[in-house]
């Protein structure tokens, strides 16, 4: 926590709203105390038959007072702490993003940084429990703690010495021993849990290959198995937390014996009555203990999250840009390298593409088709060379998706209306605008056919709409985006010979006016484009029309017969 600059801040920040809800903690501890020792007293008044109701009003007056001031206090305490702690979280939030964004990734795809962000985010989360369930509890006791001893001490020093002895075994000493004993079956049953959701994943995955191998009764036994040790190691650490609640209760117990015992001998003289309301008022300090076992184990589950940010902060050099919009649209590669890790990609790439040129980028698999798209985007950051969109610089772009529109291999349709699948693109368009859309792609009478129209929810594989129709849709979001630049990765390498020409055809002649850059591996329709270039090991190897290469380049022109005689 010493180089912490997530959590110490905040808390700084907003510190008189943390002390507020440590006092109000208290607080509430002090009511219920107080309502608990105003009603043993009135009980006892009352049973000793007093001459007039004069000499139990007080106390009736106080246990009411008290009866409503200690639910009061609480609501308030809640309230405030609650407040506190979505702050701290919006604040950790904008932070994360803040840091995401400022930090180059140039060794992660799309699908891994959604993963990075979703774990970060989860981290957050767990923050926020951590100071809810752990933090103020711990604070409130701590604070209470201190109000009793100190409030002992002024009747009696070796009994407040006394209670500070028991007390520090039912905050410290009980809870550090749970947690030794518990942390080694933790880690147990958390590798035991990882270790059942990735078998029980890989039987998912592969549920065809193992129905036709005849091993599925095998493997679904094997998943059982382990969900039943996984079951025992959980029912195992819950005996455990029973058995230390027993033992804390116990405790307590002792506890409010000796406090019997001591209020006996003092008050016995004085005013006997003061005996049972005195121990009654303690009652209340179940609550505020009890919790407190768990603290350490709540740090110990959550805390990993506060060194996973940290780390993220200090794992690289933050990058400070000045972000601009383009002006024009002529893109350049100035001889770009990258690699991941120590694995060469890219290498030594210039290239020039012109405003409203097509440039289809060929080449076998792994040999940085992909990769120079993510480049161009922004996602990966190149070790050498500079990519630039006009006169900016790709990772000095304001806002890339008023530049960028992407249609990928598959393109993803979300579990909603085809209207809000459309939104996407553009928020504010009209109905008119999206029939008019679905219109130029082709999809115009495939939509008004289904039961609600622009409102008919798509399933999340988009099941009902056919490969060729999801990239038609895809185009519809491109066409609604209207950006000058359009991305095409190897949208045809799953659809039929026929869909695919018939798709080709339409987004060719739909984005004759933007610039294309087409990432496949088919050169069927290859002539469609304007430019061609050949990756190989991560160079351009040559670079032409179509004509050109078919006419010259005796490897492109034997790529193109094989590729039309299938």
């Amino acid at each position: 926590m010493k180089n912490d600059s997530w959590v110490i801040p905040f808390i700084l920040q907003y510190k008189k709203t943390l002390l507020l809800c440590i006092f109000l903690g208290t607080l509430t501890f002090v009511f219920g105390a107080a309502l608990l020792f105003t009603s043993g007293l009135l009980i006892l008044k009352s049973a000793a038959r007093p001459e007039n109701i004069i000499m139990v009003y007080v106390p009736v007056v106080l246990t009411r007072a008290f009866g409503i001031f200690r639910p009061v206090a609480r609501y308030v305490e809640r309230l405030q702490s609650h407040q506190w702690v979505l702050k701290m979280t919006s604040g950790l939030r904008k932070k994360l993003f803040q840091v995401l964004e400022n930090q180059p990734i140039p060794n992660y795809d799309k699908k891994s940084y959604g993963i990075i962000l979703g774990v970060l985010n989860e981290d957050v989360e767990n923050l926020q429990n951590l100071y809810l369930r752990s933090v103020f509890p711990a604070l409130i006791g701590l604070a209470i703690y201190a109000v009793i001893i100190i409030g002992m001490g002024i009747f009696s020093l070796s009994f407040a010495l006394f209670l500070l002895l028991l007390f520090g075994v039912l905050l410290f000493l009980i809870p550090l021993i749970s947690f030794l004993m518990k942390r080694g079956k933790m880690m147990q049953q958390k590798e035991a849990e990882k270790k059942h959701y990735e078998d029980l994943t890989d039987l998912i995955l592969a549920i065809d290959d193992i129905t036709f191998s005849g091993k599925g009764e095998v493997l679904l036994d094997k998943i059982l198995h382990s969900s039943q040790e996984n079951q025992e190691k959980i029912y195992l650490m819950g005996k455990g937390d029973r058995f230390r609640l027993f033992v804390t209760e116990c405790l307590f117990g002792f506890v409010l014996y000796a406090m019997l015992l001591w209020s006996g001998e003092t008050f016995a003289g004085v005013n006997p009555p003061l005996i049972a309301a005195f121990t009654l008022a303690l009652f209340p300090l179940i609550d505020v203990f009890i919790p407190l076992n768990d603290v350490l184990s709540e740090l110990e589950t959550r805390g990993s999250a506060i060194g996973r940010l940290n780390a993220l902060e200090s794992g690289g050099e933050s990058r400070q840009t000045t972000f601009y919009q383009p002006e024009t649209f002529d893109i350049h590669f100035d001889e770009v390298e990258f690699a991941y890790e120590e694995t060469p990609v890219i290498k030594n790439v210039s290239l020039h593409i012109p405003k409203g040129q097509t440039l289809a980028v060929i080449g076998r698999s792994g040999e940085g088709k992909s990769t120079l798209l993510n480049l161009l985007q922004g996602f990966y950051t190149s070790q050498k060379g500079k990519i630039a969109v006009g006169n900016v610089e790709v990772q000095e772009i304001e806002t890339p998706s008023k530049i960028f529109g992407v249609i990928e291999q598959n393109p993803h349709l979300f579990r909603t209306t085809v209207r809000n699948n459309l939104h996407l693109a553009k928020l504010d368009s009209s109905d008119r605008e999206l029939w008019e859309v679905l219109d130029k792609v082709g999809l115009r009478e495939r939509v008004e056919k289904m039961e609600h129209g622009l409102d008919e929810v798509m399933h999340e594989m988009a099941f009902n709409l056919s490969g060729g129709e999801r990239h038609r849709l895809a185009l519809a979001r491109v066409l609604l985006q209207d950006v000058p630049i359009v991305l095409l990765d190897e949208i045809t390498s799953a659809i039929d010979p026929i869909t695919e020409k018939k798709l080709l055809q339409l987004i060719m002649s739909e984005l004759q006016e933007k610039t294309v850059i087409w990432v496949t591996h088919h050169l069927k329709e290859i002539a469609l484009s304007d430019k061609i270039i050949f990756l190989e090991q991560g160079e351009i190897a040559y670079s032409g029309t179509h004509e050109e290469l078919f006419a010259t380049n005796m490897d492109y022109q034997r790529l193109v017969l094989m590729e039309n005689a299938k």
